[in-house]
């Protein structure tokens, strides 16, 4: 849906619902706005070390429109919501130096990554103030990077991951002044799915006093793997109520994971034309990778 058309559904909503005001505080209240999110974002891919005087990773930011609700019935002790994340960058890289090279950095780019999350939690509400109460949540993890590198050979490299899970949300709302609130959140969360992994490379090579041959390399992974994202995502915010039912939130969001692949057994096929020769041998693979992204948001909401 465009940012227009959700902004215009919002401020349509704001009105009617502002016109019936009651003037008695419910018990039960529905909450539901947009988030403007800059997102800074590490893929797993990206982490390694690569030189040295290595720059930060640049070209890694992201600048999305996200939706959001909450449902809190304090009489009867319970609420749920939702959010959720999508972030893609595309090419980002480093510079930096390598001992062959001499005074001039080098720049060392990557492949597209995108990584989506979906989240929907129920809470128990101990106390009306709302000052500390906890949940479960059900979320979806998806995540997919590629290259494709034509410029030295037909090269195809992707990595997705589909993955479903849990996680505990702990909340904390503390009122620092009339309409004025501090909102923290700790989700630690862990899903499970499979990851398809995909590299394949096609080339001329030289071999062998300059004859030339063709060049094929392909890795195969076992598809029954197990991959296990386990990870938290840290939060806090300020939020100032205004009109009644208008609210407005500034914060910051930190989300980190281990990316864990049990059973990615590869196989990796090698082929050299020049000399006829087909290399074939597996490899048992147990990886641990880390994947990160920070956020400062701007929202605003509607509450009834």
């Amino acid at each position: 849906m465009k940012l227009k058309t959700l902004i215009s559904i919002f401020l349509i909503s704001t009105s009617i619902l502002y016109a019936e005001e009651s003037k008695t505080k419910p018990a039960a209240t529905f909450e539901y706005g947009l988030k403007a999110q800059n997102f800074t974002y590490f893929p797993y891919e990206t982490t390694r070390p690569i030189g040295y005087n290595q720059s930060d990773l640049r070209n890694n930011k992201d600048l999305v429109y996200l939706p959001f609700f909450k449902y809190r019935n304090t009489g009867n002790k319970f609420g749920f919501d939702f959010d959720m994340m999508d972030v893609k960058i595309n090419n980002p890289y480093y510079k930096a130096y390598y001992f062959s090279n001499g005074f001039f950095p080098t720049t060392y780019g990557f492949g597209n990554a995108q990584r989506q999350e979906y989240r929907f939690n129920f809470f128990y509400l101990p106390m009306e103030n709302q000052v500390f109460y906890f949940g479960l949540g059900i979320l979806k993890i998806d995540r997919f990077y590629k290259v494709e590198n034509y410029e030295y050979a037909s090269n195809i490299y992707s990595d997705k991951i589909n993955s479903y899970g849990i996680s505990v949300p702990v909340r904390s709302k503390i009122e620092l002044l009339d309409g004025l609130e501090l909102n923290l959140g700790f989700d630690p969360y862990v899903t499970y799915g499979r990851r398809n992994y995909t590299n394949q490379r096609v080339s001329n090579a030289m071999y062998y006093e300059n004859t030339t041959g063709p060049y094929f390399y392909l890795t195969k992974t076992n598809p029954n793997n197990i991959t296990e994202i386990l990870g938290f995502q840290a939060e806090i915010s300020l939020s100032y109520k205004f009109y009644d039912h208008l609210r407005f939130y500034v914060g910051f969001s930190r989300n980190q994971s281990t990316v864990r692949s049990i059973n990615l057994d590869q196989t990796n096929y090698t082929y050299y034309g020049a000399t006829n020769q087909l290399y074939v041998f597996g490899e048992s693979k147990y990886t641990r990778l880390v994947d990160t992204h920070n956020s400062i948001y701007f929202g605003v909401s509607n509450t009834h």
